[in-house]
């Protein structure tokens, strides 16, 4: 049975369709009781639970033998959280973790990207200390970080990325194939895999392939560092390290961009990387909006 944590969130949930669908067995763990749909939805086991205690990781992997570790968003404990989960399985004797992190964690002036690399290091030494085997994925920037219902509905796009920097973009669909194929076969020990899809783009580039597809005009709105900081509570609450995360994120985003590589994700998939527009397309049909082109 596969492990999932974070399963309510928007990684989680769209894994854990797409395995279901090829029959993996599930328990879905959160903290949020919503996790209980998934008994009805997908026939899985859950359990709800909170990932920075020992004792809940503990009971939650009873039964597993596979674990997909997805960390929480903006935690100061991150790295700890990662670390209960990670000896968690090894006292479990778990077969196989795969640890969700992100590509470019070595991008230190973010915050959370070192917290990942720390849990890295910490999954790296106890699978080779309990010779436990291990995989590591580093996601790019998501594509459903463009919410197109939002999209087509306001008909703007509010940016942390200067106009003129460039980001990476990866398809959840081609995570979700990954990991199959990783809990699947034998091969994947000890690799640690930097996952991008084939779109390096800047916002307008992004919003104009947009419009191509759907006919709508979007406007976009640079969210400038001053305009974050006096608005960051709608989006992080009072957490002071969540809003020191965000604030250097949008500095490194804004200055650098998120670059990336389609080779490994084209190479582990035996196919070109889903696009920016396939993403645009789907969620068009699926949101009943016509499609041009």
């Amino acid at each position: 049975m596969l492990l999932v944590t974070g399963a309510n969130g928007k990684v989680g949930s769209r894994v854990i369709a797409a395995l279901a669908a090829k029959g993996f067995k599930i328990k879905a763990m959160d903290i949020d009781p919503r996790v209980e749909r998934y008994k009805e939805e997908i026939g899985a086991e859950t359990f709800v639970g909170d990932a920075s205690s020992a004792k809940a990781m503990k009971e939650a992997m009873k039964g597993c033998d596979q674990v997909f570790y997805i960390p929480p968003l903006f935690s100061y404990q991150e790295t700890k959280i990662a670390q209960i989960a990670i000896d968690a399985a090894v006292e479990a004797g778990v077969r196989q973790f795969v640890m969700l992190s992100v590509i470019n964690p070595q991008m230190n002036t973010m915050p959370h990207h070192t917290m990942k690399l720390n849990a890295e290091s910490h999954l790296i030494y106890q699978g080779l200390v309990h010779k436990f085997s291990y995989t590591i994925i580093q996601p790019a920037y998501y594509h459903h970080n463009l919410v197109v219902s939002r999209l087509m509905e306001k008909g703007k796009y509010y940016h942390y990325t200067a106009p003129n920097i460039k980001m990476a973009y990866l398809s959840c669909d081609d995570i979700a194939e990954v990991l199959a194929k990783i809990l699947s076969e034998d091969s994947h020990n000890f690799a640690i895999y930097p996952l991008c899809g084939s779109d390096y783009l800047t916002p307008p580039e992004a919003m104009e392939l947009f419009t191509k597809i759907s006919g709508k005009e979007i406007a976009l709105t640079y969210v400038t560092k001053e305009n974050l900081e006096e608005n960051i509570t709608k989006y992080v609450g009072n957490d002071s390290y969540a809003k020191e995360t965000m604030i250097r994120m949008h500095d490194t985003y804004a200055k650098y961009g998120f670059p990336g590589n389609k080779n490994v994700l084209e190479w582990l998939l035996g196919r070109p990387a889903t696009t920016l527009e396939s993403y645009f397309r789907k969620e068009l049909e699926k949101e009943g909006y016509a499609v041009k082109g």
